[in-house]
């Protein structure tokens, strides 16, 4: 099923990269192909694990579905019925385009289905988690699935992927007063409002993400790296200018991710069972400013010595760095926060009134 989700992710990124790069007059393009035939694998393997289990069981076909895997019908179904919305779309009406196709409710739909779809061996993983301790390789599906899920939000909001900060992308320089003068400060002062909302965007998802893997999924080391690779590696290729640029972005992410692996190892193996919540929380609190703040230090550097250099000043290039650091402690420490004591149950608080 991971592989099924998985396969779908990589069809809209390519479905993605074909409307950036040519004009689309029709449905039938074999970016779509490749989108639907993931479904259509999907919904083969729900059939044959369904029959299994139902034969093997002795139950009905609704009841033969794997634990945790209870939404996989509805998103296929909701999957047809988008899919088929949308189609029909794009005969009556034609095709959307910039914001319009990000925002589009039968593309929003497509997107719901593949959540549904993709939450099962995440579920499936947790259900399994509460019995055992799983192996590595048991949490492949549950990682694959999660990275699916980074890389559809990246899909989702592609347009706040990059940070536009190689000086390809520089707006003109400002020489004293003249008619236009107002002109290119608002364009200067868009780019940098565009650049640091990305690099705040690309930090809360980040960070969500590694400490879900480590708190909620008990990653073994390796897991965040692939996560991290699997949810940004499509986007960096689809909607990148240059290979050089995609390729930068991927190795920063990589990095990071290495190091947040580096940095669970340690911590696994250090910790004791009486420490293990305490030495996990302290291990988040460390990870959330770390990952998001070496992807962009490292993503920065490569910009700087691969791509032309970056157009940002010193103040708003280390400042922004900063940001990445901050914004993943303060989410970190939301994420990590104790329950009060004061209210253990229902009881206790009926004592205090």
């Amino acid at each position: 099923m991971a592989v099924g989700g998985l396969w779908i992710i990589i069809g809209i990124f390519v479905d993605l990269a074909w409307h950036v790069r040519h004009d689309v007059e029709t449905f039938l393009t074999w970016s779509h192909a490749l989108l639907y035939t993931g479904l259509f694998f999907t919904f083969a393997a729900i059939a044959l694990i369904s029959i299994r289990n139902a034969k093997m069981y002795g139950v009905s076909l609704l009841r033969a579905m794997p634990e945790g895997y209870e939404l996989a019908v509805p998103g296929v179904v909701l999957f047809f019925i988008a899919g088929a919305a949308d189609a029909t779309g794009h005969v009556l009406w034609g095709f959307e385009a910039d914001f319009n196709a990000l925002l589009s409710p039968t593309h929003q739909l497509i997107g719901l289905s593949i959540v549904a779809l993709l939450v099962g061996p995440i579920r499936s993983l947790l259900c399994a988690q509460q019995q055992t301790r799983v192996s590595f390789a048991s949490q492949l599906p549950g990682i694959i699935a999660v990275g699916s899920l980074l890389g559809l939000v990246h899909w989702g909001l592609n347009p706040f992927f990059g940070t536009d900060a190689e000086s390809t992308y520089a707006p003109l320089a400002i020489h004293g007063f003249s008619p236009d003068a107002l002109t290119l400060n608002a364009t200067l002062l868009s780019l940098q409002e565009a650049g640091l909302s990305s690099v705040v965007l690309q930090t809360v998802l980040t960070t969500a993400v590694v400490l879900y893997l480590v708190r909620a999924l008990a990653v073994r080391p390796g897991g965040i790296t692939l996560t991290l690779l699997l949810g940004n590696s499509f986007i960096a290729i689809a909607v990148a200018v240059s290979w050089t640029e995609s390729i930068a972005a991927i190795v920063a992410i990589t990095v990071a991710g290495l190091i947040g692996d580096f940095l669970l190892y340690r911590s696994l193996h250090r910790q004791t069972q009486s420490s293990l919540a305490e030495n996990n929380r302290r291990l988040a609190l460390i990870l959330a400013p770390v990952v998001p703040f070496a992807y962009h230090a490292v993503l920065f550097a490569l910009i700087a010595i691969f791509l032309g250099g970056i157009w940002w000043n010193p103040i708003f290039l280390f400042g922004t760095l900063l940001y990445s650091a901050v914004f993943g402690f303060l989410l970190g420490l939301v994420i990590t926060a104790k329950p009060s004591p004061a209210f253990k149950n229902e009881n206790d608080y009926s004592t205090t009134r």
